[in-house]
């Protein structure tokens, strides 16, 4: 039954990939004008200029922002995780390996052996994605090349917090623009 539940969060996942990039951050939901529009939730929403040459919007209700080296990452501000591996979104910049050598690196990292989707990530020349199930976790990785610089995201979520945070961190890549 786990494998089966799996299965479908993973083929939900992977179509939701399939159109990444195609979604408006300020998208509107029609609403039903005799509903009330009270929100319950603040919405702090904060455009974050990374020195590693990106912008992206995230909302700092829900997300902390942690930058070191060559990496910056986005964990969520109220998930206390006793597991090595929790929600997060980390994105590193490569400057020294081609694309192609991330891409190799990535699949020797990973085993991942199948083909990669191409997908859109802001203004990046190109981006490439492929997502894998690994003990209860989904991982989600992208590789986007700008000019002659490559920039790695990991997208790491236990299967659980699927629906939690997936549609947020999906939001957050939408909105990633690279300085040129």
């Amino acid at each position: 039954m786990k494998q089966f539940l799996a299965l479908i969060v993973l083929t939900l996942v992977l179509t939701l990939l399939a159109g990444c990039g195609n979604t408006e951050l300020n998208a509107e939901v029609e609403q039903d004008p005799s509903e009330p529009t009270e929100s319950t939730e603040n919405i702090n929403l904060s455009t974050l200029e990374s020195r590693l040459g990106y912008s992206i919007a995230y909302d700092r209700n829900i997300f902390l922002y942690n930058s070191s080296g060559d990496a910056d990452s986005f964990i969520p501000a109220n998930l206390i995780s006793t597991t090595a591996r929790a929600v997060e979104l980390t994105i590193t910049k490569i400057s020294t390996l081609s694309s192609e050598e991330v891409i190799d690196a990535v699949r020797t990292l990973s085993g991942y052996r199948g083909t990669m989707q191409p997908c859109v990530i802001g203004n990046a020349d190109s981006a490439l994605t492929f997502a894998q199930l690994e003990d209860e976790m989904m991982l989600t990785y992208f590789i986007a090349t700008v000019g002659e610089t490559s920039y790695f995201f990991e997208l790491i979520r236990p299967v659980s917090e699927e629906i939690a945070y997936g549609a947020q961190l999906l939001e957050m890549l939408n909105s990633v623009m690279f300085t040129k």
